[in-house]
């Protein structure tokens, strides 16, 4: 956000007409305000604004009321003023974050006006002409952007509870598979291989990536293709038979990040995001399914009585991998996840639904000759008990 604040003996505005085709509503033409011994901040909204819209206005507030302390002012307009920036904000995240900025400035005890977004208005200003009575402020994000780096601990549980560090645990004959995993992830140690099998059959099969398309997009000829589709109808059989009513849905894979639930997700996947920007607004590629499925159900009329069923759909998935790190099938910038959500009656039935798919993941990888390992991000209430 940038801000000109503005300490004047009095300000004045009138609204004309329509500045966008859907202004702030409950505004009609011809109103206005006048407030005397005033701090006017005019505020531009920006798109990096869009990240974290809530820390934007604290940050904008408490700007606000240190300059109102240091010039006496009591009295604060807070008007959007789109010139002060040719990065502009969309107006679906504009107008909430102008209206937060308002509650938090009053909570300072500031009597406060907000001037209403989207219209043209005719306005005048008397500034007082002191030295500190014309003032700029950028107001950004970018610290909250760069968090520490995390520190990362691992340890092994074995069958009684005990917990090992990875360097000391006692692999069993059977735990190869786990072996290779925690040296190679945890203890980031090379291991002695070649060229992967796998690519040979990719090669034969006409599975390769893209080159019209950006990197880690991935193309299918027609035996690869055969194959990709077999694979997606046996997922579907699989969430099928879990004994529990399955839908099978589909939604978009473009999503604005101006809406909360989008945006509050969009979090966990950071520097990963595909962005797009249309009509003034910044769109992502779909990451994951979870918060449109849920979105969706929360649409439906059902009642406790239909509880516990799933709603299914293999859904093209986007991660701005690094390309570097980039391997056929692996590792891609496009992807395509079976995702499954249960919805349960409560939490008993919960843990009964979970412990049935944790039993037919187990299956399923089995059926290849293969284990799988369960890895719990959990540590510090592990090691707390």
């Amino acid at each position: 956000m940038r801000m000109l604040l503005i300490h004047a003996d009095s300000f004045a505005y009138k609204i004309k007409s329509k500045a966008v085709a859907e202004p702030e509503e409950g505004v009609r033409e011809g109103l206005g305000a006048l407030m005397k011994e005033v701090l006017v901040a005019f505020c531009t909204v920006e798109k990096r604004d869009e990240k974290n819209p809530e820390l934007v206005a604290s940050r904008a507030a408490r700007e606000i009321s240190e300059v109102a302390s240091k010039v006496g002012a009591k009295n604060v307009m807070i008007y959007p003023y789109a010139h002060l920036s040719s990065d502009l904000g969309s107006k679906d995240v504009a107008i909430p974050l102008l209206k937060s900025l308002e509650a938090k400035v009053k909570a300072r005890r500031l009597n406060v006006h907000r001037s209403p977004f989207g219209w043209y208005k005719s306005f005048s200003l008397n500034c007082k002409g002191h030295p500190l009575s014309e003032l700029s402020r950028s107001i950004t994000v970018e610290e909250e952007e760069s968090p520490a780096p995390l520190k990362t601990e691992y340890a092994i549980m074995d069958e009684e509870g005990e917990l090992h560090p990875p360097e000391e645990y006692p692999y069993k004959r059977e735990e190869g598979e786990f072996k290779t995993l925690v040296m190679k992830e945890a203890l980031k140690r090379e291991l002695p291989g070649g060229k992967p099998r796998f690519l040979e059959y990719c090669s034969k099969f006409g599975i390769e990536w893209e080159p019209y398309s950006d990197v880690g997009h991935m193309r299918y000829e027609p035996e690869g293709n055969l194959i990709f589709e077999l694979i997606s109808e046996y997922a579907w059989q699989v969430a099928s038979s879990l004994g529990i009513p399955i839908f099978s849905v589909r939604g978009t894979n473009m999503f604005n990040l101006a809406e909360a639930p989008v945006r509050e997700h969009a979090k966990l996947f950071g520097e990963k995001l595909y962005e797009v920007e249309a009509d003034g607004r910044t769109l992502v590629l779909r990451y994951a399914a979870c918060h449109q499925q849920f979105s969706m159900v929360k649409d439906w009329i059902a009642s406790y009585r239909q509880v516990p069923f799933g709603t299914f759909e293999l859904a093209d998935s986007y991660r701005l991998e690094r390309s570097g790190e980039l391997l056929l099938c692996f590792r891609v910038r496009k992807l395509h996840m079976p995702d499954l959500h249960v919805y349960c009656r409560d939490l008993e039935n919960a843990k009964e639904i979970s412990l049935k798919i944790h039993k037919k993941i187990y299956e399923e990888i089995r059926k290849l000759g293969r284990e799988y390992v369960s890895i719990y991000n959990d540590f510090d209430s592990i090691t707390q008990r």
